[in-house]
């Protein structure tokens, strides 16, 4: 896809809120270029790194500098709201995801003060709410708290996170042991800091534990680096007192290490939304027991993932903790549902095919679209003035000059030369009702047209043919060019099959329509009519983004490379690798069956076709048949009979047939 996706934080410590963003990237959000913008350095700098993400250091400004090609920016959390003012004011697309709960008239000035934040205010927010794109919330709850309940640019994502490479093994491994563990371990992970509370949770563990020997708290997350982090930090410390059974770790970069150990996730938090350590806890098969606050009640059901409490009664915490620690088969059935529930609903692809959705709303995804042999059927225009005159073989070249006698290659330009054969020519069927459609449907739809260069009438009839056929409005969307190479977009559909100019890696893909004298170029996507246009869409969309886990069930979206349409081919692939392969059987023959093969893979037409068409597939078929003849030790017969690609490319799972038509 074509420009640079710029990501905005806070900065690169270890937090939920840069896991979040990481998580965005790893799910694949954007395929193309990816630049972090952060103030200052951090751990999760190499993260990013390790996912091809470049991270510069500085101000936007400093990035802007550097890349002149922002196709739309992702600012995160509530402290990049300068940053989305600034954004607005330049008309570059972005979305804001929020993790705070932060109201605005009280707690977000001591939070900004906390924190000796000068660059912004509450008035800062409160425009940016304005100005923003799209607002993204981590909760409903959170949405209604900030005043966006009504919002026409707000939204609501829910936390997404990957699930463990082994994530089957962890929850075999909890219901296993359930019932022969000598010791219970009750985790706490997260930022040990006072809006997570954790001397609460110290406090609820030992009301717990008593006299007993058979618990233990492990609370992981402490860190040193703003004064108020320091001085909560001693304060668990002295909570915990000279308990051995208390364990406190500084933060990690290896939490499974800890999940491992654990059999019941602790949440003991004051303030935040939509914490990332219940759904990963629960994806390991642990229940959880937490606060009920912001957008927590949203992540789990209370007396079925786990058990959820006002955090004032701490009495209920040590009662559930007990239910847990001493049943081991509540706390085995409690696990293994609430990791079933964590890989519907908190599914890493779940959260990027939604970010996805909300980036392409923001940042449609471009279409290019050439006019002859593509939009308008060209052959079909110079046959009506060529007639009889000599035979045409369009395989030979896409210059149709090429395709006639040599001593008729004159006669042949002076038609394509002359007054009125532009204007005159037919658009292929459906191809007008495909452009509005794509548009309809929120693609950014442009034509991109290449006139012939010693043509007098060619540029300024095409301009004419687009008011003819779409209308004044789609004048201002159509390009003539003589170098597409240089054109911005991320597809272009044309029937060119080789595509050259000064840029070398050109920003778009292109998808070919089909014709005679392309058939060669298996490695592209292929249209072959307009009317089949969304599933070549999804089909090149999906290929593009390089999807290997994507929701079972999405909702369906015109905008979106995750469609059903797009994604049912992956089963229908694995079906059809099952069944032998007859594409050597099918040598000389595909051009009649083109129509059915297309019938029998799902479309609603059959064989058909006029009389010329049989003719023209006659004298194909005889030509192949030649080759046939010839001894096929001399080359692989796979690139001989080049009609064999489409069974071939259904067979890997594309959901076009074997099919193409010498005419197109």
């Amino acid at each position: 896809m074509y420009g640079t996706v710029l990501l905005c934080a806070q900065n690169m410590a270890v937090s939920g809120a840069n896991q979040v963003l990481l998580n965005i990237v790893e799910g694949g959000l954007f395929q193309g270029q990816i630049l972090l913008l952060s103030p200052s350095r951090g751990p999760f700098e190499e993260f990013f790194n390790k996912h091809g993400v470049g991270v510069v250091i500085g101000t936007l400004d400093t990035v802007l500098q550097k890349a002149r090609d922002i196709r739309y920016a992702v600012c995160n959390t509530i402290m990049t709201a300068h940053i989305v003012c600034r954004l607005a004011d330049l008309n570059i697309p972005h979305f804001w995801i929020l993790h705070e709960w932060w109201p605005l008239d009280d707690m977000l000035p001591d939070e900004l003060a906390k924190r000796n934040v000068k660059f912004m205010d509450t008035k800062t927010v409160r425009q940016a709410f304005k100005v923003c794109n799209c607002v993204v919330n981590v909760s409903h709850n959170q949405r209604a708290m900030y005043g966006l309940k009504d919002a026409d640019n707000a939204d609501v994502v829910h936390v997404g996170v990957p699930p463990p490479n082994d994530a089957t093994s962890f929850v075999e491994a909890k219901l296993s042991t359930a019932g022969n563990k000598e010791e219970m371990i009750i985790l706490v992970l997260g930022i040990v800091c006072p809006r997570k509370n954790q001397h609460t949770a110290v406090r609820i563990f030992k009301k717990l534990a008593g006299d007993r020997k058979d618990v233990r708290l492990v609370i992981v997350g402490a860190r040193y680096i703003r004064d108020y982090e320091i001085e909560y930090v001693e304060q668990v410390k002295q909570e915990i007192g000279d308990d051995s059974r208390i364990e406190l770790h500084e933060v990690t970069k290896e939490p499974d290490r800890f999940y491992r150990r654990a059999d019941v996730l602790l949440v003991t938090s004051l303030n935040e939304v939509t914490p990332m350590v219940i759904p990963e806890a629960m994806m390991r098969g642990l229940p959880v027991v937490t606060t009920d606050i912001a957008g927590i009640p949203e992540m789990l059901t209370h007396g079925t993932h786990g058990f959820v409490y006002p955090p004032e009664q701490e009495d209920s915490f040590v009662e559930a903790l007990s239910k847990l620690v001493d049943d081991p088969q509540l706390r085995a059935d409690m696990g293994k549902r609430a990791s079933e529930h964590a890989m519907a609903t908190f599914a890493l692809s779940v959260m990027t095919f939604k970010y996805c959705k909300i980036a392409l709303s923001i940042s449609p995804t471009i279409i290019l679209i050439d006019m002859d042999g593509t939009l308008v059927d060209w052959d079909a225009g110079f046959y009506a003035h060529w007639k009889d005159r000599s035979s045409v073989d369009r395989t030979v070249s896409y210059a149709m000059e090429e395709c006639v006698p040599k001593n008729y290659r004159q006669e042949a330009m002076d038609i394509f030369h002359s007054k009125g054969f532009f204007l005159n020519l037919p658009p292929y069927p459906g191809a007008i009702e495909a452009l509005k459609a794509m548009t309809a449907a929120g693609y950014e739809v442009w034509i991109a047209t290449s006139p012939i260069k010693t043509s007098h009438y060619c540029a300024q009839e095409k301009l004419e043919w687009v008011l003819k056929h779409l209308g004044q409005e789609w004048i201002a969307k159509t390009i003539l060019t003589q170098d597409k190479t240089v054109l911005r977009g991320d597809f272009l559909i044309d029937d060119k099959p080789f595509i050259k100019g000064a840029q070398q890696a050109h920003s778009w893909h292109q998808i070919i329509f089909d014709q005679p004298y392309n058939g060669h170029r298996g490695d592209l996507s292929r249209m072959y009519r307009w009317t089949e246009w969304q599933e070549v869409l999804d089909e090149a969309l999906s290929q593009v983004a390089h999807l290997d886990d994507v929701p079972s069930s999405p909702p369906k979206s015109p905008l979106s490379p995750f469609s059903p349409d797009a994604l049912k081919w992956q089963k229908f692939k694995e079906e059809v690798d099952a069944l032998p392969d007859f594409s050597s059987y099918l040598k000389g023959v595909d051009e009649w069956r083109k129509d059915y093969t297309s019938w029998r893979t799902g479309k609603g037409q059959g064989a058909k076709g006029d009389v010329r068409d049989v003719l023209k597939s006659i004298e194909n078929i005889k030509r192949e048949m030649a080759l046939l003849n010839m001894d096929e030790t001399q080359g692989d017969p796979a690139e001989m009979h080049i009609f064999r690609k489409g069974y071939t490319q259904w067979r890997r799972g594309s959901p076009s047939g074997a099919r193409g038509g010498p005419l197109g």
